[in-house]
């Protein structure tokens, strides 16, 4: 199994105090999909832009999850769950 972290150039985005984001698997091509294989955070938890919250994985490739927002973490998809393109996998708050 290959393992590969992110490449995305994306920066931060700042969310306001209170303000909720969604964070969701992007379109990855991959019609097999994913598994969420280990989380590194937990609702409750504070996370900031570049921080990795979880692993992704599917049979050829396993790759580190990263957040974009800083925030506090409010809810989180199961282990072991399936995720397709679109798949929410994370809530973050502002704070």
């Amino acid at each position: 199994m290959e393992k590969k972290g992110t490449t995305s150039t994306q920066t931060e985005t700042k969310l306001e105090k209170g303000k909720t984001q969604s964070i969701f698997l992007p379109t990855t091509g991959n019609q097999r999909g994913f598994i969420l294989t280990k989380w590194y955070v937990k609702p409750g938890d504070i996370v900031k832009s570049g921080d990795v919250i979880c692993e992704i994985e599917n049979k050829k490739i396993t790759m580190e999850f990263e957040t974009f927002y800083s925030g506090k973490i409010v809810n989180t998809c199961r282990l072991n769950q399936k995720l397709t393109n679109g798949t929410e996998i994370v809530k973050i708050v502002g704070i």
